[in-house]
Parts: structure tokens; sequence; C-alpha cells
């Protein structure tokens, strides 16, 4: 495994663990939690499971299935709130329920508690991001983004990008589209032109009109990555906005 990919697998375990600590601390009778972001089949599905079927196999969890669930609307803790305050508004303003697969995890506080005794759960959160957001403004690697302000459409998608952002960073196109709907944008219903107006805006004008300290916006991630890809089967993108160094 890459070092990157190493880096990556040690952040989803700190998310998992983190995500467990903070249920147990935040009420010791609770059996069980959801862990969302597990229905794409690719490195980081495979990543959640097998650290998962570890922690089964140690005691930690007595047991987790994968189960289809209606998104409902729920308040982010404080400490969630304000580590990304513009994540939190920008949900709550563009909210809307849709089924997804989850991992339902069933597990005993107090084990919980007693295999992590020495991690406290602030310590874990916060995978390093490139791009982030902060008073209506974009930052990269904490340095001002520069955009045209009469070029909303694609200032649009880089906010949907990040209100929708997964560990494995991937996105559906019909997901993307349906947000920019939402924003006034033009009703789109064929595939094709759905794809071709998202890649355009990127292409077009995120890649050629942003601007970081007066140069244009690399493609690629300071390792080596592209910053937006295609996913692999077509039917979306993969944001690489995790940091790995």
């Amino acid at each position: 495994m890459t070092k990157n990919g190493e880096k990556i697998r040690e952040e989803l375990k700190k998310e998992i663990i983190d995500t467990l600590l903070r249920s147990a601390k935040r009420n010791e009778n609770k059996t069980f939690l959801y862990l969302s972001d597990i229905d794409e089949v690719g490195p980081s599905y495979i990543e959640r499971v097998g650290f998962l079927e570890s922690l089964k196999k140690s005691g930690v969890i007595t047991k987790f299935k994968e189960v289809e669930k209606v998104d409902q609307f729920e308040e982010w803790d404080e400490l969630e709130i304000e580590r990304d305050p513009e994540s939190w508004i920008d949900y709550k303003e563009n909210f809307s329920p849709e089924k997804r697969i989850y991992a339902k995890v069933f597990f005993c506080s107090k084990k919980i508690l007693a295999h992590f005794p020495n991690i406290n759960p602030k310590k874990t959160i916060g995978i390093q991001k490139l791009i982030t957001r902060k008073s209506g403004e974009f930052f990269y690697d904490g340095i001002l983004m520069k955009m045209p302000n009469n070029r909303n459409y694609y200032r649009d998608i880089l906010n949907i990008l990040l209100s929708n952002e997964r560990t494995d960073g991937f996105i559906e196109y019909g997901k993307i589209n349906a947000e920019l709907m939402k924003k006034g944008h033009k009703i789109i219903t064929d595939p094709k032109k759905i794809r071709d107006r998202i890649r355009n805006a990127l292409n077009n004008g995120f890649f050629r009109y942003t601007t970081i300290n007066g140069e244009r916006i690399n493609k690629n991630t300071p390792d080596g990555r592209k910053l937006i890809e295609l996913g692999k089967k077509g039917d979306g993108l993969v944001f690489n906005n995790i940091k790995t160094s």
C-alpha cells in the first residue's frame, strides 16, 4: 500500500473510532449507531468494512450489517459545528431526505470506552482538507482562492462538492444536478447534458478562472492526484480533497 493509501486508511479508522467514542460518552446505554458513506463499493468501503470486522473479532462491537434508511435532518454536535460552520449552514439550508445504505453497528458503550481509554474524541476529528470554506470564501490549503464574482455557476458546484463530501470523495452527477436545480439553475434531465454542463463548468470555468496567489489553480493535488476526476463508472466525480501529506 502507498503512503497516501496508508494515510487515508488510518484516517478512516480514526473516524470510526471517534464516532463510536462520542456516541458512547454521550449515552452509556446506547446499543447501536449508523455509520454513513458505506454505500460506495471502493477503497473507502473496503477499509471501513475491514476495520469493523476487526472490531467485531476483538469484541469491541457485537455485530454490524448494511441497512437502507432515509436520511433525516439531524443536529450536529457542537464540536462538528465549530469545526466546519459553513458546511453546517449549507447543510441546514439544502437538506433533502434520500435513501442511502448505512452500516448499523451494534455495541456496548462500556466496552467501547474500556477498549479506547486514552483516546480523546476531539483529537481524532478533523481530516485535513485542501479546499475549505470560511465566511463565504474558499481557501486552498489556507490560501484565499480568487474567483470572478459573476462566475456563480462553478462556485455553486464547488459548494455542492464540499457540502456532500464523503471520505472516498465520490458524488454522482445526478446529485450535483439536483442541487444545482435547487439553486435556480436550468432544469436538465438528459444524462449526457447533465454530465456536459458539470464538466464544462469545472474545466472551462473553475480551473480556468480560479487563481491562488495570482496563479491559475492546479488540476492536480500536491501529491499528484487529480483534484477532481471522473468516477470509475462514469456516473459521477471524485473530489480528492483530503490532504495526505
